[in-house]
């Protein structure tokens, strides 16, 4: 497990946060649950990122697209449901 100061952390966290259109907050929130459940070893999220090259005005650029893959069950739905409506 790694070992941070949950304080900095979470204050870090809230401001990068605050400044991400709708799109970034939510990929954000993804990839944060994703981390936190691959170090309890228990999450029903996974992420796999794909690296492939783009061709842009004659250069090719190296571009990575992530899937993210969430295991829904009752309990879950219920939660994503409850965020939905706070937003």
């Amino acid at each position: 497990m790694i070992n941070f100061n949950a304080t900095a952390f979470e204050q870090t966290w809230l401001t990068k946060y605050k400044k991400m259109s709708p799109r970034d907050r939510l990929f954000l929130e993804i990839m944060t649950f994703a981390f936190i459940g691959t170090q309890a070893e228990q999450s029903d999220i996974s992420v796999k990122k794909i690296k492939t090259n783009k061709l842009v005005n004659g250069i090719t650029e190296t571009c990575y697209q992530y899937t993210i893959t969430v295991l829904e069950d009752e309990q879950s739905a219920r939660e994503t449901n409850m965020a939905k409506n706070r937003n």
